[in-house]
Order: structure tokens, then C-alpha cells, then sequence
């Protein structure tokens, strides 16, 4: 299992969610893609529906525009990291249908424990 994080450039929080996660996954384990013709290429090239999507948008504009091509996302394993606790943008996130979601301001052991067991999971089956 691959986990394909996306976070797009203007997310400074992006370096310290990859911090928590590393420790918890192995490196060649852990693509980042920074924008969104990245993230496409990635999940072209993969096509393996086992890998798992960690969304890390930097705001509800940059979330917007990754539900405007959610069909590229479609029967993926998304766990899902908003910018904000706003009702509207918890709304927008749902629309992506993820497994999980956590928020910025978090400190991001649940992202890792539930990556985890996700990998946990997938090795099992």
C-alpha cells in the first residue's frame, strides 16, 4: 500500500503532517504531490485502488477544486485533513466521501493510527 499524499504548495502545514507520517510509514511508501496534474499522474500511474489518498488541501478554495474532480478520486481510500472546523467546509469535505477526516490544528496521531491500521488492514486481505 502506497500513500499518496496531496498537499498543495501554498500549505505550510504539509511538512509537519509528513513528519507524523513518516514515522509511522515507510519512506518509498509515501508519495507527495503538489498540485493537482501531480496527484492525477500519480493515480494514472498507479491504478491500484489499494493505495490511500491523504488530502491535505489549504484552504476550502483549494478543497473546492479537488471536489470539482472528484470523478479522479472515485473508489479511492481518502483520508481527509481540513483547513477549518466551518460547517460549509466540513460539508465540502464530505462531498469527497473519506474514510477519515481530521483538521489542521490537530497534531495528526489519528491520521497516522488510522493509516495504520489501514495498512494493517490491506496486508491482511
Amino acid at each position: 500500500m502506497r500513500i499518496i499524499h496531496y498537499i498543495d504548495s501554498k500549505n505550510s502545514e504539509g511538512k509537519r503532517l509528513e513528519r507524523i507520517v513518516s514515522l509511522f510509514t515507510a519512506k518509498e511508501s509515501l508519495l507527495t504531490c503538489r498540485n493537482i496534474e501531480a496527484l492525477r499522474k500519480s493515480l494514472g500511474q498507479s491504478g491500484n485502488h489499494d493505495d490511500v489518498l491523504l488530502i491535505h488541501p489549504a484552504n476550502r478554495k483549494g478543497l473546492a477544486e479537488l471536489v470539482a474532480r472528484r470523478d479522479l478520486l472515485a473508489d479511492r481510500r481518502i483520508v481527509l485533513v481540513l483547513p477549518d472546523r466551518e460547517e460549509e467546509t466540513v460539508a465540502l469535505g464530505h462531498l469527497l466521501r473519506p474514510r477519515m477526516i481530521s483538521y489542521r490544528d490537530s497534531d495528526f496521531l489519528d491520521v497516522a493510527a488510522v493509516l495504520v491500521r489501514m495498512r494493517e488492514n490491506g496486508e491482511s486481505h
